[in-house]
């Protein structure tokens, strides 16, 4: 487990980084995926491992920052429940396309840093 916790986090902040950029923010996490996967260098299976774990740990502060979201909506009347169910569950979708997409970004990045290091490598 080659540094694999510096890996995600790495991965982690390019993604937080990266939604904050106009028009690239849509690709933030295969970005972040990619990264993480290309730094950790084992190969395209290893890199959707690493691309998963960057897009779990991306949940943690999604839900966190909702749930607070929603406590605050939740004391408005009449709609207040509504909005509160609905942030959570649109933090819940959106953090899982952004979990695939860090999988998609794991997988290409594993598979391009195993490409270049055998090309890279003396036969």
């Amino acid at each position: 487990m080659k540094h694999l916790a510096k890996d995600v986090l790495l991965g982690l902040a390019v993604t937080t980084v990266v939604y904050f950029v106009p028009l690239l923010n849509t690709g933030a996490g295969v970005v972040g995926g990619f990264v993480s996967a290309y730094v950790h260098d084992q190969g395209p299976i290893e890199g959707i491992k690493v691309g998963l774990l960057k897009g779990l740990l991306f949940f943690i502060p999604a839900i966190v920052l909702a749930v607070l979201f929603a406590e605050f909506l939740g004391g408005l009347p009449v709609v207040g429940g509504f909005l509160e169910v609905g942030v959570v569950v649109l933090a819940v979708v959106l953090t899982a396309y952004t979990t695939v997409k860090a999988v998609i970004g794991g997988f290409v990045g594993g598979y391009l840093a195993q490409r270049l290091r055998s090309e890279l490598e003396p036969p």
